[in-house]
């Protein structure tokens, strides 16, 4: 005679969100190469299985902790853009990009964001991920520069921080606001 399985214990319902942000930690620390299920697993202190069971393979569990680091980024953008008006939109968009290439959590955060954006080239689900992400600094800009300098900053910035990140630069405040002013300010 077969035995009933005993009651499974109560719905662990913050698990997915758990292993997201674990899935975002891995990565930020080792890079996209070494996020696994087993190192989220460990992370967040649950067994293997559970990282399966809620996220399929390795792409799933990677758009789970990008989609968790959108919406840690927008809060913080969000919060930034509440001391902006029009007047100060150059210096202080370079005091945000000089913070977010300064050693650090900050930094780790950027490289893996383009780490997985040339990843996302390739899979429809992770560009949208993707373009969530790329919203977010135009999204916070456009009430105080208008649409279009809006999406100028973001091209602007995307590829001031990438050209940082790629040749390992430290530049000062000033000197990023100086290179911002040359190409955004028209007379």
């Amino acid at each position: 005679m077969k035995q009933a399985r005993g009651r499974r214990g109560p719905t662990d319902r913050e698990r997915p969100a758990r292993l997201a942000q674990a899935a975002l930690s891995v990565a930020t620390e080792r890079g996209l190469g070494e996020l696994s299920h087993r190192a989220v697993a460990e992370r967040a202190s649950v067994p293997l299985g559970s990282t399966t069971y809620h996220y399929t393979d390795r792409h799933d569990l990677l758009a789970a902790g990008m989609r968790e680091a959108v919406i840690e980024c927008r809060v913080a953008v969000d919060d930034w853009s509440r001391t902006l008006n029009r007047d100060n939109v150059i210096r202080k968009l370079a005091e945000w990009i000089h913070s977010q290439v300064a050693p650090g959590m900050a930094r780790d955060r950027l490289l893996l964001w383009f780490e997985f954006s040339v990843m996302a080239v390739r899979f429809d689900d992770l560009k949208l991920v993707n373009h969530d992400w790329d919203s977010i600094l135009p999204d916070a800009l456009r009430p105080h520069v208008g649409p279009e300098l809006a999406d100028e900053c973001n091209v602007a910035t995307n590829g001031l921080l990438f050209n940082i990140l790629m040749h390992d630069l430290s530049p000062s405040r000033s000197e990023i606001e100086d290179r911002l002013t040359k190409w955004l300010v028209r007379d």
